[in-house]
């Protein structure tokens, strides 16, 4: 069976039979600010995603929002820190909807063009991207 890359659903997904598999990963990022008042910098997080094709070709998407001042960085709570639903897109034809969470698990449900749906539960990871670690959930779809 063929599985088709993320350009490819995202160009074809009302018309493609194979199945897609698409892995999604979700966390957030922290990085450095500059002071708003005085001369010290503050830690700022924000929320970040990626999703991989079978093929291992890679997206970010659109629509992710949020930002908080980092408290407690053990604090992995998605949903409180950055607030659900919330829709992230790729292109007009693949969409993630961040439903719910805990800070152990998200669920998220994933929608083609053509109809096709699927709700998952996404566990905690840790992910490694370009030297960074980042605290994650990975979402598996099938779509």
């Amino acid at each position: 069976m063929h599985f088709p890359s993320l350009a490819t659903i995202l160009a074809l997904a009302a018309s493609t039979v194979d199945a897609a598999k698409i892995n999604l990963e979700i966390g957030y990022f922290s990085l450095v600010i500059p002071p708003t008042t005085g001369n010290t910098p503050g830690i700022g997080c924000g929320p970040w995603a990626l999703a991989t094709g079978a093929d291992g070709s890679t997206k970010s998407p659109t629509g992710m929002k949020g930002s908080d001042e980092c408290p407690n960085s053990e604090l992995r709570n998605f949903c409180q820190r950055f607030g659900c639903p919330q829709t992230l897109r790729f292109g007009d034809t693949l969409a993630f909807q961040i439903q719910s969470g805990s800070g152990q698990s998200l669920t998220v449900k994933g929608s083609v063009l053509n109809g096709k749906s699927q709700t998952v539960t996404c566990g905690r990871s840790v992910v490694t991207h370009p030297g960074n670690k980042y605290r994650t959930n990975i979402c598996y779809f099938d779509l």
